[in-house]
């Protein structure tokens, strides 16, 4: 029932959403290739969800990729479901050019979308799928309806059984790179606008002076998040020297796929939290 959805605990204003969003657009435009280069193999947990995604007994396996990037995850998949239904989404059409050129002709469909828009999220929910992907996305959405908005529409794909699965990033606190952090002042945004957890991450040499925005889902807010969408856990893992927290949920048999594109509530706007200075940060490297 709507009452199960627990009330979101931020509500960003549209400005401060697209100043954040394009911050990454500006990185992707300038830095698509390096960056591509620098994200070729696989993740080192991929395999872990094969178990999962073969129990689906799909043919093809139809795979909706969210933020494809480069499709690396798409080639992953390719190489172990000869029927495969790929479809890669991502805003950024330097990355989506770097996708087709790896992929080449397998059967791939590649769509450049700004998911930050709410249509390209009802667009994602339109088509039915066997599996939904979030693996290194949640972090760029800037604003926390925002990213309840497009697990939602994520979660609306799915057929029934089907599996749902995020990858959360959780950098802060990694003492490592926490150096990487930069100033909001850096962008010309006030930390004031925007939320806990929120970040503003140097990428690559100093001297190159490129930074991204990426956000840190907390447990709390993984929760919140996740909670209502006609969702069952089906397995949780962290990969990746556990700074990646894995979340494998199934659609509920006989859930109607409309039900997870339902209004997701909002809190009041004063309740919503602001960024703390003396958070550590990381970026990947």
């Amino acid at each position: 029932m709507e009452s199960e959805i627990a009330p979101l605990a931020s509500d960003m204003t549209e400005e401060t959403a697209r100043r954040l969003g394009d911050i990454n657009r500006r990185f992707y435009a300038a830095h698509a290739l390096e960056f591509s280069r620098s994200r070729s193999r696989p993740w080192s947990s991929w395999p872990r969800l094969l178990p999962h995604l073969r129990a689906l007994r799909s043919h093809p396996l139809r795979v909706v990729d969210a933020g494809c990037g480069n499709g690396r995850f798409g080639r992953f998949l390719t190489g172990r479901f000869p029927a495969l239904d790929y479809r890669g989404i991502d805003a950024s059409a330097e990355l989506l050019a770097a996708a087709r050129r790896s992929l080449g002709a397998r059967r791939a469909r590649l769509e450049q979308a700004d998911l930050l828009d709410a249509s390209a999220a009802r667009a994602i929910a339109a088509q039915e799928r066997d599996a939904a992907v979030a693996i290194g996305l949640l972090h760029h959405i800037p604003g926390e309806v925002r990213r309840r908005e497009l697990l939602a529409a994520l979660a609306g794909s799915l057929r029934p059984g089907g599996l749902l699965v995020v990858v959360f990033w959780e950098f802060l606190g990694d003492e490592r790179l926490a150096s990487r952090r930069l100033p909001w002042s850096a962008a010309g945004i006030d930390s004031a606008e925007t939320e806990t957890g929120d970040a503003l991450l140097r990428w690559g040499p100093e001297a190159l002076g490129a930074f991204r925005y990426c956000h840190h889902c907390d447990e709390a807010e993984q929760r919140r998040l996740l909670r209502g969408l006609d969702l069952d856990p089906a397995a949780t893992f962290r990969g990746e020297r556990g700074l990646n927290r894995y979340r494998i949920l199934r659609r509920r048999p006989g859930a109607g796929r409309s039900r997870a594109r339902a209004r997701v509530p909002r809190a009041p706007r004063g309740a919503r939290p602001r960024e703390s200075s003396a958070s550590p940060g990381r970026a990947r490297s």
